[in-house]
């Protein structure tokens, strides 16, 4: 027997999550298949909050710099010098929407050139998790 979930405290947690609880009325282990990838935006919302300040509820944004990336396509790209790095080689096609795009954002900055498209294109609506 298997049970999927997300990862949060209320489904994984070790005395009352959801698992554990479950496992006590069938009274055996299960096989778990946690969804971990919410965890990889934990270091920058935590990022974003030392920097800009916390949220002021899950739609909207109360920082400075927060508050322009809701309207971040309607920016203007001007020139920027390329802040030197070394991104790990990756298959974007194994990525999500969200992941490529950070992953073409962060080698644009490395390299010092954005191409238009993707200038022009639209993440989308600013969440959280983005």
């Amino acid at each position: 027997m298997a049970i999927g979930c997300d990862g949060t405290a209320v489904n994984t947690g070790h005395k009352n999550g959801v698992i554990v609880l479950l496992e006590k009325h069938l009274n055996r282990p299960l096989q778990r298949f946690v969804y971990l990838f919410h965890a990889n935006e934990l270091p920058l919302r935590h990022l974003f909050a030392s920097i800009d300040g916390t949220t002021t509820s899950p739609n909207s944004y109360s920082g400075r710099i927060r508050k322009r990336l809701e309207k971040c396509q309607e920016q203007k790209v001007v020139a920027f010098q390329a802040i030197n790095t070394e991104l790990p080689a990756l298959s974007v096609e194994l990525l999500s929407s969200d992941q490529k795009y950070l992953y073409e954002m962060c080698s644009a900055v490395s390299q010092g050139t954005i191409s238009s498209v993707l200038a022009n294109k639209d993440p989308g609506k600013l969440a959280h998790s983005r």
